[in-house]
């Protein structure tokens, strides 16, 4: 109940730094790495003190000198003979899904820099047609700024009403292709003008639909 660790399994002895103290129970305070420990000790009291489960993300020393990280629960548990509240946890290595996700993010954000700094307007649509992404090339065509533009129809704020039908066709047959040959419609700038762009239209996923133009 006072949050002591009385038993590991064998498992134990892939970790560097935890060890058995004086009374029997186990320190593994130092197996935590250094950036971890203080979240995870807060963490800890706070399940102890509500008895509550605990969970927990944090970075956790190995005895083979890696650093891996870790998803550790516990779960409250109320002894039926002796009413003594014990904590039953789990260590489960997450550390290549961490990194996983880490790498992805990191993809994502080199893509984001490609499209914001290309120096041709690229828009993205939501599957209803709303603008969902539009890099800094589409602000200077249009004059818009992406804040004023954002989850707007694309057609109805940008295209020129004689030619609706003719975009909402070229978007619909997009949703049976993944990418179409060039097309050519005006967008509408801010002021009113006309700016004739030739389009290549991508279909991506969740009916989004990426749009490069060449000015």
């Amino acid at each position: 109940v006072n949050g002591l660790v009385r038993h590991y399994n064998s498992r134990v002895h892939s970790f560097a730094g935890v060890r058995r103290g004086n009374d029997g129970t186990w320190v593994w305070e130092p197996v935590m790495h250094a950036d971890d420990l203080a979240m995870t000790v807060d963490a800890w009291r706070e399940a102890v003190a509500k008895r509550e489960p605990y969970q927990c993300e944090h970075r956790i020393h190995m005895a083979d000198g890696s650093c891996r990280w870790h998803l550790s629960r516990g779960l409250p548990v109320t002894n039926a003979s002796s009413g003594e509240l014990l904590w039953f946890g789990s260590a489960t290595d997450i550390h290549d899904l961490k990194t996983s996700q880490q790498a992805l993010r990191d993809s994502e954000q080199y893509l984001e820099t490609i499209i914001e700094t290309a120096p041709s307007p690229i828009v993205v649509t939501s599957a209803e047609g709303r603008i969902v992404l539009f890099n800094r090339a589409c602000e200077s065509v249009t004059g818009y700024q992406r804040d004023e533009v954002a989850d707007q129809s694309m057609v109805q704020l940008l295209v020129p009403p004689a030619c609706h039908d003719q975009v909402t066709s070229y978007l619909t047959e997009l949703e049976e292709l993944d990418v179409q040959e060039p097309h050519e419609y005006p967008w509408i700038t801010k002021d009113g003008e006309h700016r004739l762009i030739e389009w290549r239209c991508t279909k991506l996923p969740h009916g989004r639909r990426l749009a490069i133009g060449v000015d």
